[in-house]
């Protein structure tokens, strides 16, 4: 199901939103870019690994997950 609603989200890459519009007449924006790569080091819960990496792939960034050593057999199948 957490699946299922991270892809239901809408993309926020290339999101704009107006910031600012100095005096000289341009118009500033702020705009959603991927930061990279995220870590992310986590305890044993399987349903971490599944989450963090729907939100990296939704997101555009690349990540390197690091599960906790009780549940490595869980995060390898997963």
């Amino acid at each position: 199901n957490s699946l299922r609603e991270v892809a239901a989200l809408p993309d926020p890459i290339g999101q704009r939103r107006p910031f600012s519009q100095p005096p000289s007449g341009i118009t500033v924006f702020k705009q959603r870019i991927p930061l990279g790569v995220i870590l992310m080091i986590y305890e044993a819960r399987p349903n971490v690994a599944v989450d963090a990496a729907a939100l990296c792939l939704k997101s555009g960034n690349a990540a390197i997950l690091r599960g906790g050593s009780e549940a490595r057999h869980s995060n390898a199948v997963l």
